[in-house]
């Protein structure tokens, strides 16, 4: 039986990492680090190649909204450069009013991934609008390489000599 995952560790990811995941069971999904990034490194420093994930954090821009065809609740659409998710329980979570959301904003999404076919379906449980700072933007992918590095075990520990 699936657990919430509430508890776990959000991982870092493009929407395209998650596009290629496998399914473990019903929310669990089981991601592939590797990538062209990181080909060039020697296989020997690698510690891991997969990681079983089941909180998701993904970044994006809203493309669009709509209701789901089966329940009418509110869904919104987010694409990062990589690929393209579908969220859903965006409207829904404790804690925020996020009415105000529209295309066009950048927000970073917290979630469950319930569905990669046909596309990426995400269940929300938290949501944060990061339009203030456009930096976030910019340094989003070299965020979740740096992530998929330091699993991959490319990165050690700092120096803390100097």
């Amino acid at each position: 039986m699936a657990t919430s995952g509430l508890n776990s560790e959000a991982f870092k990811l493009m929407i395209a990492d998650i596009s290629k995941a496998k399914e473990v069971e019903s929310g669990i999904i089981k991601v592939d680090l590797s990538s062209e990034d990181f080909k060039k490194w020697p296989k020997e420093n690698k510690i891991c190649k997969t990681i079983v994930v089941k909180v998701a954090w993904i970044q994006g821009e809203i493309v669009g909204m709509r209701r789901d065809s089966e329940d009418q609740s509110k869904l919104i659409i987010i694409k990062d450069g990589t690929g393209e998710a579908v969220i859903a329980g965006w409207d829904v979570i404790p804690g925020g009013d996020h009415e105000g959301i529209k295309i066009g904003e950048y927000i970073a999404i917290l979630g469950q991934v319930m569905a990669l076919k046909p596309a990426v379906y995400m269940k929300a449980v938290k949501l944060m609008v990061l339009n203030k700072n456009p930096l976030l933007k910019t340094v989003w992918p070299d965020e979740v390489k740096d992530l998929k590095g330091f699993l991959l075990g490319f990165y050690s520990s700092w120096d803390h000599s100097n």
